[in-house]
């Protein structure tokens, strides 16, 4: 019946479209509105993943207590492979005033955002933007960068690049890493990371939860609305996704 009802009103006056108006008002700012980098000034485009619940403040929420505790301990390197349009490379780098960041992202596109991205909030003189990021490239960065934090999310390629016996300095090193599981792409993904890391880091996995209105902050929720909200914070995922955290153990 409510459907029904709604299919008459007029197209400006449906929910969905007061809602879209609504969204779109607070962020006309172009501000991060929740999240681990609230405030931070964003790009109104996103390459690979959806733009409207990083502006939201909900984007991998799971993982938001995680960044939090991380830039409270201010790395002194942030290594970001899969960087996209730099929104943890960014919002690290104005997070963290004292880290510098080595972001890698293989699309051109996504490296132009980089940029534009930094200089919206004046953090380019901390970030430096690399390309497609292989083992030598890697090994390249972390004999320059002696310990830190790490983010990957490579679609995949994370069961190829973090191999300690091809790149030691993984482990020679006190790296924090934080790792995208695709168990879409392989399924032996997280067990053979856990073999590799198991001897010198501490593991834990972090599942994705499905996004509910309650999860945007509530300034910038109607609840007349909320049914329609979970649209914009859907990040398009091909099912269940799990990160890996791994700390070092010494």
């Amino acid at each position: 019946m409510k459907t029904q009802l709604t299919s008459l009103l007029p197209s400006a006056l449906r929910p969905r479209t007061l809602l879209r108006r609504h969204l779109e008002t607070v962020a006309r700012a172009g501000r991060v509105l929740a999240g681990p980098f609230t405030g931070l000034r964003y790009v109104d485009q996103s390459v690979g993943s959806m733009w409207w619940p990083k502006i939201l403040g909900t984007y991998e929420l799971e993982l938001a207590e995680i960044i939090g505790r991380i830039c409270a301990e201010n790395p002194p390197w942030v290594i970001d492979i899969g960087a996209a349009e730099g929104y943890y490379a960014v919002g690290m780098a104005w997070r963290c005033p004292q880290s510098r960041v080595i972001a890698f992202e293989g699309d051109h596109a996504g490296r132009q955002l980089q940029g534009e991205l930094a200089l919206l909030n004046h953090v380019d003189d901390r970030l430096h933007i690399e390309g497609f990021c292989d083992a030598p490239a890697l090994r390249r960065a972390l004999a320059f960068a002696r310990g830190g934090f790490i983010i990957c999310d490579i679609e995949g390629g994370e069961r190829m690049l973090l191999n300690p016996a091809i790149i030691p300095e993984l482990v020679d090193d006190p790296w924090t890493l934080l790792v995208e599981i695709h168990d879409n792409v392989d399924a032996t993904i997280a067990d053979t990371l856990i073999e590799r890391f198991k001897s010198t880091h501490s593991i834990r996995e972090i599942a994705s939860q499905p996004r509910l209105a309650s999860d945007l902050a509530t300034p910038i929720r109607r609840n007349y609305l909320s049914r329609w909200i979970p649209a914009y914070l859907d990040e398009r995922r091909p099912g269940p996704m799990r990160w890996l955290l791994l700390r070092p153990l010494s």
